[in-house]
Parts: C-alpha cells; structure tokens; sequence
C-alpha cells in the first residue's frame, strides 16, 4: 500500500494519463502521458533525483496504458543492467485512488488538483468526463446525448 510508511521515501509515481489527468493526481506524481513515454528519459529524469527503489506507474484505471509503460521501463532497466528499481503498477489506477481518498480528511495531500467539474460519481463510481459523454459540459440534454449515441453507433 503506498500509504505504508516504508514507501513514504524512495518512491516514485508515474502518472501515464492523457487529457484525463486534468482534474486531480496523485499528490507528487510524475506526469508523462503515455503517448510521450520514453523509458531513457524517465530513467534520466529519476537518476537526476537519486534512483527511487520503487517505480509505481498508473493510468485511470490501471488496465491498459500503465501495464505498457511499466513493462516498456522494466524491459529497459533489465538492458541496462539496474537491478536496484522495482516497478509496480497501481491497482485500480487513479479512479480506485480517488475512490479511496476523495473523502479522505486529508485529501488535499492524498489528491492533488482536484476538481470536481472534471468528474461524475455515478453509482458511487467516479468517471472522468473525458469517459462519459453524458457528464460532458457539451451535452446539454437528453436530446444532445441521444445524438451522440447514434452518432456513435454509427
């Protein structure tokens, strides 16, 4: 759990999102979308700051963009020969951390950023707007939103 304290030092998040980073990120956490991931130059970026022993990538939900970038950099520290890094993956990605800690006491060290206008909590599961065309600002009703289903099913 990233919360431990025996991973408060020597740590280091990796947040692979996209335009779905705008709204709240993990306080500290590393932005570098996936579409501009280079492994040579996270690794540059990190030794510049003391090698972390532990490298936790995620993406909104941790399924797809974060496992690629997380098996892109282990492939790479295993060229290099670093065998000093672990990386990891977050489980449930950020939608499960904001689940967790958007009501949190403390949220504002747990969630940085964060803006509600970005989000919709439907069923008690937050959903960025980016995901949901019906929590759009451009979808102004139900007849808005019917046009864009047809349109998306084409």
């Amino acid at each position: 759990h990233l919360l431990q304290p025996e991973h408060t030092l020597n740590l280091v998040v990796v947040d692979v999102r996209g335009r779905d980073f705008v709204g709240g990120h993990i306080f500290g956490a590393l932005h570098i979308p996936h579409t501009a991931f280079r492994p040579e130059k996270l690794h540059a970026l990190l030794a510049g700051k003391g090698t972390p022993q532990l490298v936790v990538f995620h993406c909104m939900y941790s399924r797809l963009r974060a496992p690629v970038c997380a098996e892109v950099y282990l492939d790479f520290l295993g060229k290099q020969k670093t065998g000093d890094c672990r990386v990891a993956i977050l489980e449930g990605g950020f939608s499960g951390w904001l689940e967790s800690y958007v009501r949190h006491p403390k949220r504002e060290q747990l969630v940085q950023d964060f803006d509600s206008a970005q989000w919709s909590c439907i069923g008690g599961a937050w959903e960025h707007i980016t995901d949901c065309p019906w929590a759009a600002p451009k979808a102004q009703g139900s007849a808005d939103l019917m046009a864009m289903l047809r349109t998306a099913q084409g």
